[in-house]
This record gives structure tokens, sequence and C-alpha cells, in this order.
């Protein structure tokens, strides 16, 4: 089994459940984990309780709801700007309890009452942002 020690991992919808659990894994196994949430509040509180539990801080929290184009495509410039390449991307975001406000997402769709559901512009957009820093 390869090692993913000294590996950077973006692991997308990292605040809780599965995706919180990859990121322990990962930060356990010497990873540095970059997590995405899209509850800044949550996501920081996440990324502290796993610094605690694990004695390891390289864990860099990004916000975005990836529902939205434009905040993938901020998500993107954020992490391109602090870091040279990205070894692992885990799509593990969903998208779920309709769109902000009631207003039509970037899909041009109204999502009701959707729960757990892959994002199709986030697997997209962050793809693209993985796909860029292959060399």
């Amino acid at each position: 089994m390869t090692s993913i020690a000294g590996k950077k991992i973006l692991i997308t919808g990292a605040t809780d459940g599965l995706g919180k659990e990859v990121a322990k894994r990962a930060l356990k196994a010497g990873a540095t984990v970059l997590m995405h949430g899209r509850n800044k509040q949550k996501g920081e509180k996440a990324a502290s309780e796993l610094i605690n539990e694990t004695n390891k801080d390289t864990i860099h929290y990004y916000n975005a709801d990836l529902a939205s184009l434009q905040e993938v495509k901020d998500l993107s410039q954020h992490i391109t700007s602090e870091h040279d390449k990205i070894d692992v991307l885990i799509n593990n975001a969903a998208i779920g309890g309709g769109p902000k406000g009631g207003a039509e997402r970037d899909s041009g769709n109204r999502h009701a009452s959707i729960t757990s559901t892959p994002s199709p512009i986030a697997a997209m957009g962050l793809q693209c942002l993985y796909a860029s820093f292959i060399k």
C-alpha cells in the first residue's frame, strides 16, 4: 500500500460524517488536509477538533458553497494561491436543503429537498482545479 504521508489531500464536505473521518485518518497518516465545508463556523470548529484529536496541525479549512459556480471559482483561486499541488481529491460534498433563499442556483434548476446528492457543479469545478495541479 502506498503511504499518504506528506501528500496534500483536498476533501470536500469534510466538516462532519464520512468526510471528517477521512480527514482525521489522513491527518493521522501524515497527510496535509485541505478541508472544505460550506459553514465557516462549523468548519473552523471541525478543523480545531481534528487538530486536538490527532495532535497534527497540517490542516487548512476552506469555506465555499459548491452549488455556486462563483464560489467554486473563488475556492479554486484561494487554494491555488496557497498550495502548489494537490495529490488527492476526495469529492464528498453534497448539496442539500435547497438553494439559499429559494433562489435558483447557477445550474438554473431548483433543488427542492435534495439530500446527500453529489453536486455535479462541484465535481466538475473541483476536477478542473485538480487537473490544473497535475504536472
